[in-house]
């Protein structure tokens, strides 16, 4: 059995959808997407997670934030992780986004090549093409 950390990882994500397109995250130089967000320290609320790390990301200011659902993922790179994504729909200000940090970019999709792309973790690509449907609560688990 592999060793993991003694907690998990609280990531809060964003689901940001404006003009019938998705907002998604990659790595430079890495050929998946993920959704906007990051680690939950310590003594912060989820919510204000969020708005911090998008603040961070992007230089995005954020209005409304509605929880989504949650997705449960045990995966391995350089060690093994075992993170629970809390994920909210966020309304942010603006369109036009640059990122703050040089290890990211940024790019909105049309919802259909959403479908297409490879959004990491799997179970949370699927989850929010359901909700983006049925907009229904969700909770799912990969690894």
């Amino acid at each position: 059995m592999p060793e993991y950390s003694d907690s998990f990882e609280v990531i809060a994500r964003a689901v940001i959808v404006q003009n019938g397109k998705i907002l998604l995250c990659r790595g430079k130089g890495k050929g998946y997407f993920f959704f906007p967000g990051g680690h939950v320290e310590k003594g912060e609320g989820t919510q204000e997670a969020l708005k911090r790390e998008l603040l961070e990301e992007i230089g995005a200011d954020s209005g409304k934030m509605s929880f989504m659902g949650a997705v449960e993922n045990i995966f391995s790179d350089s060690y093994d992780h075992h993170e629970i994504n809390l994920v909210f729909e966020v309304e942010v200000f603006g369109n036009e986004f640059q990122s703050k940090e040089d290890h990211l970019e940024f790019e909105f999709f049309p919802l259909d090549e959403f479908k297409k792309a490879e959004v990491l973790p799997g179970a949370l690509k699927e989850a929010v093409s359901e909700w983006l449907e049925d907009k229904q609560k969700f909770w799912r688990s990969e690894g």
